[in-house]
């Protein structure tokens, strides 16, 4: 699985998961009336995707805009992915 993140023309960024980044582009890209883009994306453990999308939505709540959609720049949601990826993937507490 892949934790993602894509943004519009606007810079405002969806983060999320999938098995497959690009084809979750093409499915959101059909439905949105500006240009998307995958801007990151990084391979986790199937069984820590989940808890590792709670954990960021969780840190960018105060970001969020709808759903799994934050105002956020892309550079910095990459960047606060890949910590929280660096922070929690491995850590056995968070089971």
């Amino acid at each position: 699985m892949y934790l993602y993140v894509i943004n519009n023309t606007e810079n405002k960024c969806k983060i999320g998961f999938s098995s497959d980044p690009y084809k979750r582009l093409k499915t959101l890209q059909t439905g949105s009336s500006t240009n998307l883009k995958l801007h990151h994306y990084v391979e986790v453990p199937d069984a820590r995707v989940k808890m590792l999308e709670s954990k960021i939505h969780h840190e960018l709540s105060y970001l969020r805009l709808r759903g799994e959609w934050f105002n956020i720049e892309p550079s910095k949601a990459q960047k606060m992915l890949d910590w929280l990826i660096i922070r929690h993937a491995e850590d056995p507490l968070l089971e």
